[in-house]
């Protein structure tokens, strides 16, 4: 899923070719990814998980246009290359009692109560280049809040050096540390 735009108007193939550059999309600090269901088996208890990426360097990045050609912009208006060197993520986990969403939620099998599977779950980043992938583990893992329907991590990671183009994925992973759910941070 690509990032939301909080402002700008989107280009469209039939717009007529300018000499300068549209504002497409402004970002905002925080940028929603989107979410996904589980259903926890044998105990048949749903879980939602909504996940969110923010950095202070996102806010008022723009993405520019013109004809076929894009580029994003900071705030100061300089060209954008690379990702923030600090990314945190959000995921919140929810037990929850009815089907939200329009699609199936992904069945999984756990010894584990509803309660000690949410608070075990692990995450990592992978950042894929054409066929080379890389693997970053977060720099800090915190429970924000918890109750005893839900949890919400905040997950930060240190991606230095990662080139705009490149694909980011938070990958949430089971206690087991097998993958459940991915989210795409693209700009």
């Amino acid at each position: 899923m690509s990032l939301l735009a909080s402002a700008g108007s989107p280009l469209h193939a039939g717009d007529p070719p300018s000499a300068d550059p549209i504002v497409a999309h402004t970002y905002q600090s925080v940028v929603p990814l989107g979410s996904d269901a589980i259903l926890l088996q044998p105990t048949k208890q749903l879980v939602y998980v909504v996940v969110s990426a923010g950095s202070q360097a996102l806010e008022g990045v723009q993405r520019m246009g013109r004809d076929t050609y894009a580029l994003l912009r900071t705030s100061a208006g300089q060209p954008l290359s690379h990702y923030p060197d600090y990314v945190d993520f959000v995921v919140s986990a929810s037990l929850v009692k009815k089907l939200l969403l329009d699609f199936p939620p992904y069945k999984v099998e756990t010894a584990l109560s509803p309660a000690d599977y949410l608070s075990q779950l692990q995450f990592q980043v992978r950042i894929y280049r054409g066929l080379h992938v890389r693997e970053v583990k977060p720099a800090l893992v915190r429970i924000e809040t918890s109750d005893d329907r839900s949890l919400t991590y905040r997950v930060s990671f240190a991606m230095r050096d990662v080139p705009i183009e490149d694909r980011v994925v938070l990958e949430v992973l089971d206690p087991d540390g097998q993958r459940l759910s991915k989210f795409y941070m693209g700009l």
